[in-house]
């Protein structure tokens, strides 16, 4: 396809506040920016080049709608009383698509396989069990876990047997929620 042709059916999503840049050759990049009225592109330099105001979801020339996001809300991860934050706050977020985004990064002494070191609230929890691979950080390496996330909400850690030893556990989670 074509970089500068769209079908018919294409919709642009730029979450408010976010930006799209784009190079045209050369050196100097641009951006196109929606902050919920309008739409802008502008130079490296924050200079506006062009801006287009409106009042309703701007549509391209076939009539379809040109989508507009907003980010999705972030959480504090509500982590097991024995489980405590490390290098990072520990987040989780849905979007509106469903897309269900958790950030670990905790410490631990040595873990029981299977532990539950948090739990997901109604509406953040999968249909069905889910793994993700994270990894603990050790004073001998790195170990690799998988973070199952369970229907109830429950986020357990698995590793090799006998290795969830102390060290810093992180992990990206990514699934799809009902």
């Amino acid at each position: 396809m074509d970089r500068g042709t769209y079908p018919p059916g294409t919709a642009l999503t730029i979450p408010v506040g976010k930006k799209l840049w784009f190079y045209t050759g050369g050196d100097i990049g641009y951006y196109l920016m929606c902050d919920g009225t309008n739409f802008s592109v502008c130079d490296h330099d924050d200079h506006p080049l062009f801006n287009l105001h409106y009042s309703s979801v701007p549509t391209i020339q076939d009539g379809t709608l040109i989508a507009t996001a907003t980010p999705p809300q972030e959480y504090d991860l509500p982590l097991m009383e024995s489980v405590v934050s490390e290098l990072y706050p520990c987040k989780y977020s849905k979007n509106s698509f469903g897309m269900v985004v958790v950030n670990i990064g905790i410490s631990i002494a040595e873990a029981a396989e299977g532990a539950v070191i948090a739990t997901l609230p109604v509406g953040f929890r999968p249909p069905y069990r889910v793994a993700n691979a994270g990894v603990v950080l050790t004073e001998n390496g790195r170990i690799a876990v998988s973070f199952d996330i369970l229907e109830n909400g429950g986020i357990c850690l698995f590793g090799e047997a006998g290795k969830l030893t102390s060290g810093i556990l992180v992990g990206l989670l990514v699934f799809y929620a009902e």
